[in-house]
């Protein structure tokens, strides 16, 4: 297809179409939509992208940047038919629906949702005529190459940059042909102000001494690190083949191993029953830098892990970006996913953060993505200096796909709390917020946004775990030199770019109207527990064990390795379990919040965390308590208990008769009428036994007041086999179609149902008569006899009549029908009207009678001549 507005390469003269666009740039910035040139003639209206351009350039000046300066860019193509992928997702996870679990290939994905290769080619066109070189396309993304100048000249941008020549970026969204206002959904590249920053924290080195710990949040108790360390001394398995930091062994003393999380959390159950990922699928870590092999060797040999078996997978071109200030990222996910789930094999997605910055886990994630490989994915990162179009139209596109073909996606909170990361200008960096942030990255509906916890292990004499112990929300804080030093706290919030998904439903979830991270929670403190890392800390291939390492990233990566658990467990259990025995469950969100609504850990293995809160660098945060919270999500999970119940678990699915409800015509007026009841009934036809319990039951949607309960024979558990009603009656509060929904929520599988109620009104008729009235001759001055109009109500519900006024003074009328609703069913009011003409000839005039009746206006026309 040959887009309408392309010039013929012959005729292009690429220095006046340069020229062309600045003055055309310049006139209109500030404007929407206006014209493109091509070869001085204009082809086509363009549009905005909106949300397209950094916000904070404070520490940049217009126009110092070279033209010649040579951009990356990443375009997101939008997907097409959203309405339907959104259905299929929905009905993927509906065990009712026949499309239940039957995940897409990525080639599958194309043809229904993937841009159509004639846009494709046609936006390739555009950009190649502009003098871009599209170098690839992963997924719905293109890589495209080019300078700044041809990027102000094509978008219609200004550019603005750092004295020192390091930085740039746009200073208006850019412009692109309107017939691509459904094609091209973000740009990415425009400014390199965006940074990832990762989710992976070491404990600092104390200076001296043992330091005392303190933990943030009201209630909380100050203890020493003593506490913490029954004995300094480290096992001897933990050693290793490399040589220990000083600190490693005397001042912080044991941290968590692999074997200490299989007992605090239960996992030894399911490793004694052969359940440790092996399967068909693999688990994706998301990465910018390459990672130590003989780190990750020396990891598993200290803790007695299988070899893990790893494959990289340099995305951008091959490049390897070598060992970079990220590595303990990729090892901690490599690492720590592998401990959780060691039958499971990893593929390494790494990105050149050295050539492309953050778009370098762009890459990486949709690199995951088109191979489709694996089964879950990790991505431990935050973004900041983005804006909503990155998260919505370049990550939110891509977790879209991985969702329709099964890929279930992990990504971590982040460790500032409810303050969060954002760009700062001067420092050029990511810091933490003075105001409430969440890492929008995992705020997206498909996929799972992973919080922190802290916990004193309990250790034996031989320095082992031995057995779980409350948790309480990651908010660490540890004192050195005097000094008090924070650690980090779990991120969580509510979105700001998306709104609350269906699912997202229970006891504890904001009534707020937008999607509130995080969804489920781990480990995560530094000290409380601390983790123990294979590392490289000279960034040089080399190996080391050492401690301690925490942050949401370490939770994040073993939920990854968790959902191979699941998947594998899945595949034995073959379409009876949960994911149809397909061994991928795509987004869990879903089940993870059927499961948390139940409030009972001992059937779903879902550990409620209920202190400490995620206030962090002076804001205010959010407190665990009961249920779901912003600081936690549900909780953590004891996985003996939970991979079995997410898989198997017999949860009740309730039916509904009738599917909607309409109620019989009703009048309206100022009394209104009110239907026979109208009952909804709600089955628990569930074969496992398990009871239905209700969070909520009401009545929302537009015409919410006009269907009201009247009975409720349901709160607030329905056995299984059995039944119970609703019930309800219409009153309408205006006229014509009503509607509203009666919603039942709970913890039970298809929570919440949702009932459409329909009613009808229509507005009572009133008869009056004569509709006319003829006074003859009067005599000017006199008053003649009185003429009478009767009003009857004929239906069953009373009208009011607010007034009746006449069109002139010399015909009046008085009545006992305003302020007095005429009864129903032959009720009756009289009006007497006379006419005392002042002056000579014919008069005419209208009465006009306002009511509630049908039409809600009356006229009597009256006449009569004054001699």
């Amino acid at each position: 297809m040959k887009p309408a507005w392309t010039c013929e390469p012959k005729n292009l003269n690429r220095s006046s179409i340069r020229r062309g666009l600045k003055l055309v740039g310049v006139a209109v910035l500030a404007g929407l939509i206006f014209p493109i040139l091509c070869g001085g003639v204009v082809h086509a209206q363009v549009i905005r992208l909106p949300n397209s351009h950094p916000l904070d350039v404070s520490a940049l000046t217009p126009n110092i940047v070279s033209s010649n300066r040579q951009l990356n860019l990443r375009i997101a193509l939008a997907l097409r038919n959203r309405a339907q992928m959104e259905k299929l997702l929905r009905e993927q996870q509906d065990p009712a629906s026949p499309e239940y679990h039957r995940w897409l290939t990525p080639e599958q994905f194309a043809d229904r949702f993937g841009p159509a290769p004639a846009d494709v080619q046609a936006v390739e066109q555009w950009l190649s005529h502009a003098g871009f070189r599209v170098t690839g396309q992963s997924a719905s993304i293109l890589k495209v190459q080019g300078t700044i100048g041809q990027a102000a000249s094509l978008f219609a941008v200004t550019f603005a940059g750092s004295p020192d020549g390091r930085f740039y970026a746009n200073l208006q969204d850019p412009a692109i042909p309107s017939q691509f206002s459904s094609v091209i959904s973000a740009i990415e590249g425009l400014s390199n102000l965006v940074h990832a920053s990762h989710t992976a924290t070491q404990v600092p080195p104390p200076a001296a001494g043992l330091g005392a710990l303190s933990f943030r949040g009201a209630g909380s108790a100050a203890m020493t690190l003593a506490e913490n360390v029954p004995s300094a001394e480290p096992r001897p398995e933990q050693l290793g083949s490399g040589s220990q930091p000083s600190y490693y062994t005397t001042q912080y003393g044991l941290g968590f191993g692999p074997s200490d999380f299989y007992t605090f959390y239960d996992e030894n159950s399911l490793l004694n029953n052969g359940i440790d990922g092996r399967g068909d699928g693999c688990f994706a870590v998301i990465e910018d830098s390459d990672f130590s092999d003989a780190a990750v060797s020396v990891f598993d040999s200290t803790f007695s892990l299988p070899a893990v078996a790893a494959t990289k997978i340099f995305v951008d071109s091959g490049t390897n970006p070598g060992y970079t200030g990220d590595e303990s990222e990729a090892l901690i996910d490599v690492e720590w996913g592998h401990a959780a789930a060691s039958g499971a094999a990893v593929r390494a997605y790494i990105g050149n953060g050295t050539l492309y910055g953050a778009q370098a886990l762009i890459d990486a994630l949709a690199g995951a993505v088109s191979d489709n490989i694996c089964t879950s994915i990790d991505l431990s990162f935050s973004f900041c200096g983005e804006t909503s179009n990155f998260y919505a139209g370049i990550l939110g596109n891509l977790y879209s796909q991985a969702a329709v073909q099964g890929q279930s996606v992990f990504v971590s909170s982040g460790d500032d709390g409810a303050a969060g990361l954002v760009f700062n200008a001067t420092q050029n960096a990511c810091v933490t917020a003075t105001s409430r942030h969440v890492n929008e990255a995992a705020a997206d509906p498909n996929v799972t946004g992973v919080g922190g916890t802290q916990f004193v292990p309990n250790y034996d004499g031989a320095g082992d775990d031995v057995g779980s112990v409350p948790e309480k929300t990651w908010n660490e804080t540890t004192i050195q030199s005097g000094q008090t030093i924070h650690l980090g706290a779990s991120g969580g919030g509510a979105s700001t770019v998306f709104t609350k998904p269906s699912f997202q439903a229970g006891p504890g979830v904001p009534n707020d109207g937008k999607r509130d991270v995080p969804d489920i929670s781990l480990a995560a403190g530094l000290l409380q527990p601390g983790y123990y890392l294979g590392d490289d800390p000279n960034q040089d291939g080399g190996e080391l064990i050492d401690c301690c390492w925490g942050g949401t990233s370490v939770a994040t990566a073993i939920w990854a390795g968790i959902a191979q658990l699941i998947g594998q467990l899945d595949l034995q259990s073959g379409p009876a379990g949960t994911c149809g025995g397909t061994g991928r469950c795509g987004g869990m969100n879903p089940r993870i919040y059927l499961m948390g609504r139940q409030m009972n850990g001992a059937l779903t293995g879902i550990r409620d965390v209920t202190t400490g809160n995620n206030s962090f660098n002076g804001v205010t945060g959010f407190s665990a308590h009961a249920g779901y919270d912003q600081a936690t999500g549900w909780g953590t999970p004891d996985l003996g208990v939970f991979v079995p119940a997410f898989v198997t678990g017999g949860f009740a699915r309730l039916n509904v008769a009738p599917k909607q409800r309409h109620f019989p015509l009703q009048l309206f007026s100022s009394v209104g009428s009110t239907s026979p009841e109208g009952a909804i009934t709600i089955i628990n036809h569930n074969p496992t036994n398990s009871p239905a319990t209700f969070s909520s039951i009401s009545v929302t949607g537009t015409n919410a007041g006009d269907f009201q309960q009247v009975g409720d024979k349901c709160m607030p558990t329905l056995a299984a086999k059995s039944k119970c009603t609703v019930d309800l009656v219409f009153k309408p509060t205006g006229l014509g179609l009503r509607s509203a929904t009666l919603t039942v929520s709970g913890a039970f599988a298809n929570s919440p149902l949702e009932i459409p109620l329909v009613g009808k009104a229509v507005a009572p008729i009133l008869r009056y008569g004569p509709r006319s009235l003829g006074f003859g001759r009067v005599a000017v001055g006199t008053t003649s006899p009185g003429r009478t109009v009767t009003l009857t109500n004929t239906t069953k519900v009373p009208i009011d009549v607010s007034s009746i006024v006449s069109s002139s003074s010399d015909f009046a009328e008085t009545d006992n029908c305003v302020g007095t609703p005429i009864a129903p069913q032959g009720g009756q009011c009289k009006m007497t009207v006379t006419f005392k003409p002042s002056a000579t000839g014919l008069e005419t005039a209208i009465l006009t009678i306002t009511d509630d009746a049908r039409g809600g206006t009356q006229l009597v026309h009256v006449s009569g001549r004054g001699y």
